[in-house]
């Protein structure tokens, strides 16, 4: 109805040409004013103050309520017409307490047993609609509501979704020949849910293929959650991870309360490292986590990036395997650790979980972890936690300085645990972090250090796989005895970006420390990008350390034809290990529809007339990406595969989407065949007007926005536009009403043969208004049968009213009707 009133009042007002207008800001007078002396003929009758304000007729109008110009929800709003003519919005008693009036004022509204006056509560309270966008606006004076913070959303508001069941699925596949030998394996990945309600159930497994083992299937993790919003926390029951803030990550079958950050309002709110490494082929990647493989893929050539792993916890180091198309492995290791933060004056994050430990030496002791981190200034912020099972008692305690010079992060834990030796081992373990963020020279510092006071310390996980596996050999138990990290990035501003990063663990009983250095530097000139990389790696007692170089340089095309995106990469390598040179040329561009389709080529020179080549073709449908490559060098060939997407099951059908984030909406347009959601490319609706956005931002509004551009004429929706606050995991329905028709245009006289009065009300036969006469008598309205009558009113007089009959036809011109007094 929205987009037909809004089409017919353009229409009309670009048709009368001459009629002057001017929009009023202010919103207690007339939004638009109009010039009568433009008017000529018999539009003269009619009184078009009616044109002058905003305001819609009565019924039910779907809108976004707005208090104080921050939107709270979408509803139906009833719309009747007071003892004075106005047609005004019938507020309810639920619509009240989502004002959140502060109590000593709320016996100064009034009711009419149905509908409650607002305007009675103050003279400076103000409810007014904005018809072009269907926005209810309510202006309630700040003394009177409770303030609450920026992107607050009420819990009545939240959107638990419908029933829906629901995965994500990868597949790869590879195959080579190398030296005379062929290898062959397969990774498959699936991550599949279950919504009920606010009962949300997960899977997530994995099945790997290899000629020697053949097929070896894993269970990662089963679980079901269900959301806690009056608590600001989550029930999560099954096999999943602690998260590792406070204490280490770990597996586990059981149950955990915890506090769900993202329930809390934008303004007063995690993690998973990006991983960066160097293929010389096309390459399988395999990031293992606790041991538990958490991710695979296949990699072109070159500097790879993999910054979308699922945070299957929040402590655990990554370790990254590379299997390069000749079969050789490399692995090296992302440190994954984060600290307790800062939190907000008042504000408690806690945890408590009890159940098993999970892993392949685990034993089936019960153990119960609680921690409790509370704001208790802007500076400080302590924290506590304890872990207790039989025979492992492990306490915590620590605290958060926010400070001039950086924030700073300190906690020492002990710990007690019974081995199957009959030996008790107790130690002790401090931990201190350092950030620290200098705005006037763009420089970030990060320092992490470890520091293991004894050598019997031992974490909950290490004490329960060590009394099944442990070797009495007289050597220390935990032989580690610090571990330092630091990070500096520095931004140069037209001079491009340096990053530094070291790593140093030392050991006991004379093992060799462990140490890296990495740095790089970054920067483009007149659009051609330039990265230099510096790493050295001491390992085995290696004198000198193992240094490794790496310059890389990617030119756009489009530099010279804006048309283009082909981009031409080179990088050159230096390793001392193997004491050589090696260098990748690749060229990779996309094209067809929105560039669905991309590909690559890339010639490999490792030294040692070792030479390669390597290609790779993607295509991006709808509902899945498939990728294909081919590798070839001395002695070897190789082929991969892969396929990514997913699916959803609902009441209206079975959806296909490339991919689904955590939370997602199921969109529905009855006979929006065509339309697209904008801002996310290549989502249009299906035949029965379906799609599904694949990704929003639990509790928090999301808009989404229905382009009607390649829709049917036929059709028209009444309210483009939605906004929708999920609870996390659920997938939401969001519905757009549309009315499906066939356009009717007609141009009515009266008998005499004069026009019929411009800005005349159009009425169907079931007296809903469904749109303006315009400048000489020109109607346009979606009818749903090929004949019928439709009346004008322009007055209360029988001579100010009148009906006419239509009937459709082939005819492309406009028809004439009379349209007859009654």
């Amino acid at each position: 109805m929205k987009i037909k009133l809004i089409f017919l009042f353009v229409s009309l007002s670009l048709g009368v040409g001459r009629l002057a207008f001017a929009i009023d800001e202010k919103p207690s007078e007339k939004k638009y004013s109009y010039h009568e002396g433009f008017l000529v003929g018999n539009a003269k009758s009619i009184s078009i103050d009616k044109l002058s304000e905003d305001q819609i007729p009565p019924g039910d109008w779907s809108v976004d309520i707005y208090l104080n110009n921050e939107f709270l929800y979408n509803k139906n709003v009833l719309f009747y017409e007071n003892g004075n003519g106005k047609v005004v919005p019938c507020l309810t008693q639920e619509d009240i307490d989502n004002f959140n009036i502060k109590p000593e004022f709320l016996s100064l509204i009034t009711s009419n047993g149905k509908c409650e006056d607002l305007n009675t509560l103050s003279n400076d309270v103000q409810v007014s609609l904005k018809q072009d966008e269907l926005r209810l606006n309510v202006l309630i004076p700040q003394a009177m509501v409770e303030q609450y913070a920026r992107g607050y959303v009420p819990i009545s508001s939240l959107n638990e979704g419908v029933p829906a069941l629901f995965m994500n699925y990868s597949v790869n596949g590879y195959s080579s020949r190398s030296h005379g030998k062929d290898e062959h394996s397969a990774y498959g990945n699936v991550t599949a849910g279950l919504n009920l309600g606010l009962y949300r159930i997960r899977h997530q497994s994995s099945l790997q293929y290899n000629q020697n083992d053949r097929f070896q299937h894993e269970s990662i993790r089963t679980y079901v959650q269900r959301a806690i919003p009056e608590i600001e926390s989550e029930l999560t029951a099954g096999q999943s991870f602690t998260s590792g803030s406070i204490f280490d990550s770990f597996s586990y079958t059981g149950a955990e309360l915890a506090t769900d950050n993202r329930m809390r309002p934008q303004s007063l709110q995690g993690f998973a490292p990006t991983v960066r490494g160097i293929a010389n082929s096309n390459a399988r990647v395999r990031i293992i986590q606790n041991g538990y493989t958490i991710y695979e893929t296949n990699v072109s050539p070159g500097e790879f990036e993999i910054n979308d792993l699922y945070a299957t916890g929040y402590g655990g180091d990554l370790t990254v395997e590379v299997t390069e198309a000749n079969g050789s492995v490399s692995t090296f290791i992302v440190p994954f650790a984060t600290v307790p933060g800062l939190l907000r004056p008042g504000q408690i994050d806690y945890s408590i979980v009890s159940g098993e430990l999970r892993g392949p030496e685990t034993s089936s002791n019960i153990f119960v972890q609680s921690t409790v981190q509370y704001g208790l200034s802007n500076i400080l912020t302590p924290f506590i936690g304890i872990q207790y099972s039989n025979k492992y008692q492990s306490g915590l305690l620590g605290f958060a300085v926010n400070t001039q010079i950086g924030a700073f992060s300190f906690d020492m834990a002990s710990s007690k645990a019974e081995l199957n030796n009959d030996k008790t081992y107790q130690g002790a373990r401090a931990r201190v972090t350092w950030n620290k963020d200098i705005q006037a020279t763009s420089t970030n510092i990060a320092l992490a250090g470890y520091r293991y006071e004894s050598q019997d310390y031992l974490s909950l996980y290490e004490a329960d796989t060590y009394r099944n596996s442990y070797l009495y050999n007289g050597e220390s138990i935990n032989p580690r005895r610090a571990q330092y990290v630091l990070t500096v990035n520095q931004n140069l501003a037209d001079y491009g970006t340096v990053y530094v990063s070291g790593a140093l663990q030392t050991w006991r009983d004379n093992l060799p420390d462990s140490k890296q250095l990495q740095a790089g530097y970054m920067n483009n000139f007149k659009g051609i990008g330039y990265s230099l990389t510096y790493m050295k790696l001491y390992r085995n007692n290696v004198q000198g350390g193992d240094n490794n170089y790496m310059l890389n340089v990617t030119v756009p095309f489009s530099l010279w034809y804006p048309e283009q995106n082909t981009v031409l990469s080179s990088s050159v390598t230096r390793s001392d290990s193997d004491n050589r040179w090696s260098n990748n040329t690749s060229v990779s561009s996309s094209f067809g529809e929105d560039n669905s389709i991309s590909w690559n080529m890339t010639a490999s020179d490792v030294g040692h007339s070792n030479s390669s080549f390597s290609t790779n073709i993607q295509k991006n449908f709808s509902s899945t990406a498939v990728n294909a490559g081919y590798s070839q060098g001395r002695d070897y060939k190789s082929l991969s595969a892969s396929a990514n997407g997913a699916l959803v099951i609902y009441e209206g059908g079975v959806l296909p989407s490339r991919y689904l984030g955590d939370t997602f909406a199921i969109v529905e347009a009855e006979g929006g065949e065509g339309a697209s959601i904008s801002s996310w490319n290549n989502i249009v609706l299906n035949k029965k007007g379906q799609a599904v956005v694949p990704s929003l931002m639990p509790y928090q509004y999301n808009t989404l926005y229905l382009n009607s551009e390649n829709m049917s004429s036929d059709v028209e929706i009444d309210n483009n536009m939605a906004k929708v606050a999920p609870y996390a995991g659920t997938a939401v329905l969001v519905k757009f009403n549309t009315q499906k028709g066939i356009n009717v245009s007609y141009r009515i006289l009266l008998q005499d043969k004069t026009n019929v009065p411009f800005g005349a009300d159009i009425y169907d036969e079931t007296n809903n208004k469904i749109g303006l006469v315009g400048q000489g008598g020109l109607v346009h309205f979606i009818s749903q049968s090929n004949s019928g009558n439709v009346f004008v009113k322009w007055g209360d007089k029988e001579n100010q009213r009148c009906k006419f009959s239509y009937n459709i036809s082939n005819n492309n011109s406009i028809p004439e009707s009379i349209c007859y007094f009654y």
